[in-house]
């Protein structure tokens, strides 16, 4: 029995941290590539994979079963909301069917998938790189950057912040107090009501009970507008690569249009020395009639250097993003002040949690605590 709440709580909660990181990066990137990561063979050939990276297994992935419902929004990869509907059953057997009852199986999913859209931000957020990418020419680029490094930084805190919260505070803990209840338990029945009294728990400092849905709701916003966040830098740095582009390619062919000049002057002094003059009339030479000529092929070629180069400086930017209305800057500072209302909600929310009468208000204290030092 131990063995399957072990593999049970490896999956739901993640607890194997090195395996279930791998499965998550290979569904995120499927989702990146906007392909289909809800395919139940990828995502059962994943697991097989996964679940062999010790020399002993440690699920069995045959007794897995995932499910993914919903539409187009499963496939939008600017929100973690993607996940709201992936599922994985689980098929126990004798005793654990007892403990594993309908009315309380469905916490394990909904922390699985709220883990999930943690695991999605962190990654976003984190997977931004920076040095040796980003080359500022101005002094507007460098506030640019400046910004948005600043920006990336709380987000990065907030959510590392909820991730220790949930992973650390919350799970590991009443997972080991768990154990020592079910190894203690003296009949069926106890371990029933401890396994009862474990998720009811969880639910609550999962932010998943029907109390703390506007938590929830607020958490979700912070992690959605994180992706929103890291989508908004993708557009920007596909503006900044174009330019660049721009940029070289003028200079190439403001270097070529130099370099026929230079040619064209050189053709034109030789020819001068070389012709003998029977008049005091100036003799039209043919280097100068070769200059003219060659003075409108290189304006025809700039011509046509220009209209390839205003077809390169089309931007290819993100369908949702548009930097047409708003400048750079400007998108930071907006994120920025939706993220402070954010936190100070959920700060608010998490103070009066932690200051009832409940079992789970001294754990909400630890995530008030942890909350403090937002404005420092």
């Amino acid at each position: 029995m131990m063995q399957h709440l072990v593999s049970i709580e490896g999956l739901y909660f993640m607890r194997r941290g090195d395996a279930m990181g791998v499965f998550c990066e290979k569904v995120f990137a499927k989702l990146d590539a906007q392909q289909k990561w809800h395919d139940l063979h990828f995502l059962n050939s994943v697991l097989r994979d996964v679940s062999a990276v010790d020399r002993k297994s440690w699920i069995d992935p045959t007794l897995v079963q995932f499910t993914v419902r919903g539409g187009r929004q499963r496939n939008n990869a600017t929100t973690v909301q993607c996940f709201e509907n992936f599922t994985a059953d689980y098929a126990v057997s004798f005793p654990l069917t007892y403990l594993l009852r309908r009315s309380s199986a469905s916490v394990y999913p909904s922390i699985f998938v709220l883990l999930m859209q943690v695991r999605r931000a962190k990654v976003s957020v984190e997977g931004i790189i920076l040095k040796g990418v980003v080359r500022p020419t101005s002094t507007e680029d460098i506030a640019d950057i400046n910004s948005f490094y600043a920006l990336r930084g709380k987000f990065a805190w907030i959510i590392n912040c909820l991730m220790t919260f949930l992973v650390t505070h919350v799970i590991d803990t009443h997972v080991r107090q768990f154990h020592t209840q079910i190894e203690e338990a003296r009949s069926l029945d106890e371990m029933i009501a401890s396994h009862e009294n474990y998720l009811a728990q969880l639910q609550m400092l999962c932010f998943l009970h029907s109390k703390t849905s506007a938590l929830h709701r607020a958490l979700t916003s912070i992690l959605d507008l994180s992706l929103h966040f890291v989508e908004c830098f993708s557009a920007y740095m596909a503006t900044q690569s174009t330019d660049i582009s721009d940029q070289r390619t003028t200079a190439a062919v403001d270097q070529r249009g130099k370099k026929r000049r230079r040619r064209h002057q050189r053709r034109a002094r030789r020819a001068g020395r070389n012709v003998i003059g029977f008049s005091d009339m100036p003799i039209p030479t043919s280097s100068e009639s070769s200059s003219s000529s060659d003075e409108e092929i290189h304006l025809e070629e700039t011509d046509t250097g220009n209209e390839k180069l205003a077809e390169m400086r089309r931007p290819s930017l993100s369908a949702s993003i548009s930097f047409a209305d708003a400048s750079f800057a400007l998108k930071m500072d907006r994120i920025s002040e939706e993220l402070d209302g954010l936190v100070r909600y959920v700060r608010k929310a998490i103070d009066v949690l932690a200051g009832g009468s409940s079992e789970a208000a001294s754990t909400f204290g630890i995530f008030s605590f942890m909350l403090e030092d937002w404005d420092m």
